[in-house]
């Protein structure tokens, strides 16, 4: 039997497409699945670094309190203590009581500088949250960018495929009509 088409032939074609379209396949879903890890280690070391921050605001606050604690505890000098280092008895100097003022007055203002770096700390923490979370946001929305890539890139592929199936079908068809059609011709001259 004598075949127009060489089956071979069309065999590697369709074997050569299925390959193509296997390696396309993979390629998209590679794709994905690498923006997908991405993001989820990208979101993960994020989260890690909020647990981080928040562990030092939850010590520094703790340290705050301590801080607290000991700054409003009233100070009580020793009044004997005072008197033997600060007063003789043969020449009255008040002096001591410009040592007293000043050793009242440091945990005071040991207190407030404490307080102000501790607020600058806390406005440092929470600009680096807020520029964390900003880095999220502009991280999720290339996520979704790339996932409606992909899925468009998913749905060009599916309907590049459902074409050449139809053309190949059609093709195929348009050879086995031209197959039969020349079949008859050749039975007609067969047949004087």
């Amino acid at each position: 039997m004598n075949n127009l088409v060489h089956e071979e032939d069309y065999v590697n074609e369709w074997g050569r497409l299925r390959d193509i379209i296997d390696f396309v396949m993979c390629e998209l879903q590679k794709t994905s699945l690498e923006a997908h890890n991405n993001a989820q280690n990208t979101l993960n070391d994020w989260f890690k670094d909020v647990v981080n921050s928040m562990k030092e605001v939850e010590i520094k606050r703790n340290q705050e309190k301590s801080k607290l604690y000991l700054s409003d505890t009233p100070i009580f000098l020793d009044a004997s203590g005072i008197l033997s280092s600060g007063v003789e008895f043969e020449i009255l100097d008040l002096r001591w009581l410009t040592k007293l003022k000043i050793q009242a007055d440091a945990p005071i203002l040991e207190k407030l500088k404490s307080d102000s770096v501790t607020e600058k700390e806390n406005k440092e923490l929470k600009k680096a949250l807020l520029e964390q979370r900003l880095f999220v946001d502009e991280l999720q929305r290339k996520i979704i960018a790339q996932q409606e890539e992909a899925k468009i890139r998913e749905e060009n592929l599916v309907k590049s495929y459902t074409e050449l199936k139809e053309d190949m079908q059609n093709q195929s068809e348009i050879i086995n009509s031209l197959i039969l059609d020349l079949m008859e011709m050749v039975q007609k001259q067969a047949k004087p």
